[in-house]
């Protein structure tokens, strides 16, 4: 998912670069929409526990969230 948003950014800033930032935050949010869709399951099941779970989901989706971000901040600059 990391992958398609930072090449529809690098897309979007070829065809239209000063509509690049738009373009991080709306694949951003479809992102974060796609996260709880994903995770709506996994709230609704009955586990015991089910911190441990979201946290191996969290923790990976906010190191490549700071990844876009750093190259979407190298990008605009």
């Amino acid at each position: 998912m990391a992958l398609i948003v930072y090449v529809g950014i690098l897309a979007a800033h070829n065809i239209l670069p000063e509509k690049t930032g738009f373009t991080y935050l709306a694949m951003s949010g479809l992102k974060m929409l796609a996260a709880i869709v994903f995770l709506v399951p996994l709230f609704q099941a009955s586990m015991e526990n089910p911190i441990p779970t979201v946290f191996s989901f969290f923790i990976p989706y906010f190191v490549y969230l700071f990844l876009e971000v750093f190259f979407v901040i190298k990008l605009l600059k």
